[in-house]
């Protein structure tokens, strides 16, 4: 008898794109703002990644908040909730099939139980992969196969090693408050500094190393996921967007929101109105 709270991973999420291999499934998921999913299970194990936005998966009562640069584990069977922030959230999810343990033996003991590793590494092969399943050529099946190899390798090798809790420093912490308030506003990296009280090479070295990306390019993504929130939910004219979102005219908008969906902003807005992604961009 199937169980009425079995759900798939796209569970939740209106677009999605997917690839499989030697029973790995990979899918590049986007979850919108603000959606909460009820208690659930999933027949596989769920390695997540992060990529953009945020979320929490509530397991026994407890959440794990997933935010870029970290990696989930869920084993098969665990019940839990989600919770979607308010920008949503892309999350890069591999569920290996428990019957052709070939690739995932090695990692059964990280598959089977539930983690939580922050690793900027394995987020940036994450974002690679999702680049791949956005834009394939006759190249993509390998390249996906050997970063997801890689990206079990990662954290696998992580969760053996003894979790060390750090937080970042208060200035760090201030820095990230501030791109958070003002990134639809003009901003550079000596702004930062100075407004922080420390040289701009150290914020820069400092913000990479805890959070997996540069400040500029974090900075980038707010505006993105801001402008795809506006896309999504209202009609304002795409000009007026790229105005309010810091782009200097809609030509330079179009061609960074372009890059960073791998859909001009028209094609976003279509497709998150239909939930259903195009397969030809404008």
């Amino acid at each position: 008898m199937v169980r009425s709270d079995l759900k798939p991973v796209t569970f939740g999420s209106p677009v999605f794109r997917r690839m499989e291999f030697a029973g790995m499934e990979i899918l590049d998921l986007q979850f919108p703002a603000g959606l909460f999913l009820q208690p659930h299970v999933h027949e596989r194990t769920v390695f997540a990644v992060t990529i953009d936005g945020g979320w929490d998966s509530v397991i026994m009562n407890q959440p794990r908040d997933c935010k870029p640069g970290v990696v989930l584990t869920e084993p098969a069977g665990e019940r839990h909730a989600n919770h979607f922030g308010s920008r949503g959230a892309r999350v890069l999810i591999v569920q290996a099939d428990p019957d052709r343990d070939e690739y995932v033996r090695p990692c059964r003991k990280l598959l089977s139980e539930i983690h939580l590793l922050p690793h900027p590494e394995v987020t940036a092969l994450a974002r690679g992969i999702a680049t791949e399943l956005a834009d394939p050529d006759p190249f993509s099946a390998l390249a996906v196969q050997s970063a997801t190899l890689e990206m079990f390798l990662l954290a696998a090798r992580a969760a053996t090693v003894p979790e060390r809790h750090s937080s970042p420093p208060l200035w760090l912490q201030r820095a990230m408050e501030m791109a958070r308030e003002t990134y639809r506003s003009h901003w550079s990296l000596d702004r930062f500094a100075a407004a922080i009280g420390v040289h701009p090479a150290h914020l820069s070295r400092a913000f990479r190393n805890q959070y997996g990306c540069s400040l500029g390019a974090f900075i980038r993504r707010l505006r993105m996921e801001w402008a795809g929130e506006q896309l999504a939910s209202s009609e304002t004219p795409i000009s007026r967007i790229a105005a309010e979102a810091g782009f200097a005219d809609q030509s330079h908008f179009t061609r960074a929101f372009t890059k960073h969906s791998r859909m001009t902003p028209g094609a976003y807005r279509r497709a998150m109105s239909s939930r259903v992604l195009p397969q030809n961009q404008d």
